[in-house]
């Protein structure tokens, strides 16, 4: 009997240490996983979004399908941005709205360095962005249209 009283408490007292350890791993590494997983995605949209608006900006006109996906980035950068990127989307919208001849140079910049921020980059040495735009003459050959950094 005495021998079971010294063996029994401390087998008890590890076995709960064990299960409370366990469960403690378990939910701090849900939390782990459910943070990368968002991180992920927010990083893999906001990244299509800066895609589709460099995409849209330095041309003379906009083809419904780039109009469609300047559309679609913003609501994406709203869903899914920073403070700072929202608020660069939002200025960047209203200008468009007003006609005013709006540079995307805001949401592009905001967007380029909390991505790279978060992929764990350094920062871009400069907040200037430069386009590369082909166009096709009448011989069907491709020459570079202009390389135009936005100010």
């Amino acid at each position: 009997m005495n021998y079971f009283l010294t063996l029994v408490p401390p087998l008890v007292t590890a076995l709960f240490g064990a299960v409370i350890g366990a469960i403690t791993v378990h939910w701090l590494t849900s939390k782990r996983e459910l943070y990368n997983v968002r991180r992920d995605l927010r990083t893999e949209y906001l990244i299509q979004a800066y895609r589709k608006i460099t995409n849209g900006t330095q041309r003379k006109e906009l083809s419904d399908r780039q109009k469609d996906d300047m559309e679609s980035a913003l609501s994406d950068v709203f869903l899914l941005g920073e403070s700072e990127e929202v608020k660069a989307a939002f200025e960047f919208m209203k200008r468009m709205d007003e006609g005013s001849g709006a540079s995307a140079n805001e949401v592009l910049t905001a967007l380029r360095n909390s991505l790279r921020r978060e992929i764990g980059l350094s920062s871009s040495e400069t907040n200037r962005h430069f386009f590369l735009r082909f166009t096709r003459n009448h011989d069907s050959n491709i020459k570079i249209m202009k390389q135009n950094p936005i100010d």
